[in-house]
């Protein structure tokens, strides 16, 4: 990349389509905005361009004479990114294309083999694509892959960024869909007043066997600086809703009671998700009175052997109990279920209903198990009795009905996929509704 001023730069942020979401809307695509709000602090020029309901992508969509064209990708994502980088390879040459996300974290060499684009991001991208828009030569950007020849060199990690309050606020105002009727209540559960995503923390410090999360180091912005971001969105935008993204809301204990007494003189409502074993009765209280409608909790399954064994370090106990806190306290409780899991049988089925029927949560989500790039499944398959029967990353969707697993010496493809359409019809049908709960 030759040197120029960094003022001059334009960059286009575009997100590929996603066509296994039902309604994008339901995940506000932060990364980017977080992105963009870097960019336009240091002057850059940008633009977002969001994909995600196409189901086509023609040339037209994406605008013409950017300095850089950055992608954020995730695997299922795969093959669009793929089609974005050969569009702007053909139309604009001496643009420098850039990836970024999961599926570029996890692999950037084969990314960069495989797709056309010049440059991959690794793991962070606030300070990374700083540099890069100030034409720092690529040998010398920590947290990178690029071409260098007929090679694919990857550079020395970047240090995480510990001080979060450094980081602009979201450049919302570069989206429309930052701001949805349609995200408070979620998929299915109808429309309401406008709402917007936010996170307090980033990392997760667990390591469960099917989470491909690349970032195990837990980090907190501080109290002041999210309540001086959601009072920006009230005052500015209008909107009182969130929806928390953080992987596991109310970690750290003392600053978690901190945050919820610092929010709760605001008036908003909030909902989020969490572990069972990181909540108890006295911390949902203080989250119901900060504005906390809806607590999700990742239930996966309700056999602890399974549990064990995928390194989930959560009970059945601890999320029957979660989900009886919430409910006592009149917050309404969903529950992440996964199917199609190593070690899974009929009787772990069975088992999951009977925690569906005695828990009776007020909403559900059914993911297939799918071992992502990066985790720890995907890493050493045979360590968990799995066989990864496809590479095709098109087919790498949660909510998809075939799984593209199965279990070495257990339940095969077949009887996996029937796990699934019994759970399946199983919760559509609610009978599980009727009866007692705890």
């Amino acid at each position: 990349m030759a040197s120029r001023s960094w003022i001059e730069v334009r960059i286009c942020l575009i997100l590929p389509p996603n066509p296994i979401l039902e309604n994008p809307a339901m995940q506000p695509p932060l990364g980017p905005l977080y992105l963009a709000a870097a960019l336009e602090a240091k002057g850059h020029r940008v633009k977002i361009i969001d994909l995600r309901t196409e189901k086509t992508i023609l040339q037209e969509m994406i605008p013409r004479g950017r300095d850089f064209y950055g992608v954020s990708a995730t695997t299922g994502e795969y093959n669009y990114a793929k089609q974005i980088a050969e569009i702007l390879r053909s139309r604009e040459p001496n643009a420098t294309r850039i990836i970024g996300g999961c599926h570029a974290t996890h692999l950037p060499v084969e990314t960069l083999r495989e797709m056309d684009y010049d440059l991959a991001v690794i793991g962070e991208g606030e300070e990374t694509i700083l540099e890069l828009m100030e034409w720092t030569p690529p040998e010398l950007v920590k947290g990178i892959a690029y071409r260098e020849g007929d090679d694919i060199v990857v550079n020395e990690e970047r240090p995480l960024i510990q001080d979060l309050d450094t980081i602009p606020f979201p450049a919302r105002h570069l989206l429309p869909t930052s701001f949805a009727p349609d995200l408070y209540y979620g998929a299915r559960y109808g429309r309401g007043e406008i709402a917007t995503s936010l996170i307090t923390e980033r990392g997760c410090p667990f390591n469960c066997a099917y989470c491909a999360n690349w970032d195990r180091n837990l980090r907190f912005r501080s109290v002041e600086n999210v309540v001086e971001e959601v009072k920006l969105c009230i005052e500015k935008f209008n909107c009182r809703r969130f929806k928390i993204i953080d992987d596991e809301f109310g970690m750290g204990r003392e600053r978690a009671f901190d945050l919820m007494a610092a929010l709760e003189p605001l008036g908003i409502h909030f909902r989020a998700a969490t572990r069972s074993d990181v909540v108890n009765a006295e911390l949902l209280i203080a989250m119901k009175r900060a504005g906390l409608d809806e607590i999700s909790y990742g239930v996966e399954t309700a056999d602890d052997d399974v549990l064990r064994r995928i390194n989930k370090r959560e009970t059945v106990e601890d999320s029957m109990s979660a989900v009886g806190w919430a409910k006592a306290l009149g917050i309404r409780v969903k529950t992440y279920l996964m199917v199609c899991l190593p070690y899974e049988t009929w009787d772990t089925v069975q088992r999951v209903k009977d925690f569906m029927r005695m828990t009776k949560p007020d909403k559900w989500t059914l993911s297939t198990f799918i071992p992502y790039p990066g985790c720890d499944i995907w890493k050493q398959p045979e360590k968990y009795d799995v066989r990864i029967l496809q590479k095709d990353y098109s087919k790498y969707w949660l909510y998809q009905d075939d799984p593209i697993t199965e279990n070495i010496g257990g339940a095969n493809r077949e009887e996996l996929r029937q796990h699934r359409i019994e759970l399946w019809n199983y919760l559509i049908g609610e009978s599980w509704r009727q009866g007692s709960s705890p």
